[in-house]
């Protein structure tokens, strides 16, 4: 496994696109390369992201975050569970659980964890990236539709997505420690324990979270990659490992190489 976050796939036809693994973070980790990305957006036709991010679309995702009506964090825990949990995010992150308890419990980790580092960007890579192909009028394609992501978390059991929120608070220090090992682990392009730690952390959900995702949008790519240059931007644990992305369009007929930047970003 190179370590590489950019890879250059070339079709049967003799097509070459893009596949980038981003991370979905707001703070300088993510951000090294990014007039390079620019440069290589711009040598592209299509642009394709996880999903539609634009602000309509953006604003239903986000409530697709939210627990359904009448259920909350503390309901699911009880009081005496959650006050105890409220007190040890609070000393720990400076954030009062109430502000997230009506938010599906890997989201409000996500927030947590998100909290506890400097972000130098008012935006997460993967919507900076968007943004700049749709303000250079790329034609935006999608990997996943507005259902598919919006069902993403309703589709995991919630006792499983409550375990970890509690597992957090046994040990934050610890799952803090880890969420910057992996921020480290981007920024250095240590693809092998991105992906191993990334795997580590999902668990159980890595089949629902990565593999099925994974073969769809491998599918879609394989097809539409025949006639189209392209810019693929997605989380990048998706894309290594024996089910990831880059591996599946090799099983198809794709020639993968690491992509030489033709202008340094530094």
């Amino acid at each position: 496994m190179n370590n590489s976050l950019l890879w250059e796939v070339t079709s049967s036809s003799g097509i070459s696109s893009f596949v980038f693994g981003t991370m979905h973070v707001r703070n300088d980790s993510a951000f090294h390369d990014i007039e390079w990305l620019h440069n290589t957006i711009l040598s592209q036709d299509y642009y394709y992201s996880e999903m539609d991010l634009s602000s309509s679309d953006s604003e239903l995702l986000q409530q697709s975050h939210f627990l359904p009506p009448g259920m909350d964090i503390q309901q699911l825990l009880g009081d005496k569970k959650y006050e105890k949990l409220r007190r040890i995010i609070l000393k720990s992150f400076g954030v009062d659980m109430n502000q997230l308890i009506h938010f599906y419990p890997m989201i409000a980790i996500h927030i947590l964890l998100e909290s506890s580092f400097h972000n130098s960007s008012s935006l997460i890579l993967d919507q900076a990236l968007y943004e700049y192909a749709k303000s250079r009028n790329k034609e935006m394609k999608y990997l996943e539709t507005k259902e598919e992501q919006m069902g993403l978390f309703r589709n995991i059991p919630v006792e499983i997505q409550l375990k970890q929120l509690v597992q957090l608070g046994r040990n934050p220090s610890k799952v803090k420690k880890k969420y910057a090992d992996l921020c480290r682990h981007y920024s250095e392009k240590n693809t092998r324990l991105l992906y191993r730690n990334s795997l580590h952390q999902m668990g159980i959900l890595r089949k629902p979270l990565l593999y099925n995702r994974n073969i769809k949008m491998a599918d879609l790519l394989a097809e539409n990659l025949l006639g189209e240059k392209a810019f693929i931007a997605v989380g990048a644990a998706h894309l290594f490992g024996k089910y990831g992305i880059l591996r599946l369009l090799k099983h198809r007929d794709f020639s993968i190489k690491v992509a030489q930047p033709s202008l340094q970003a530094y």
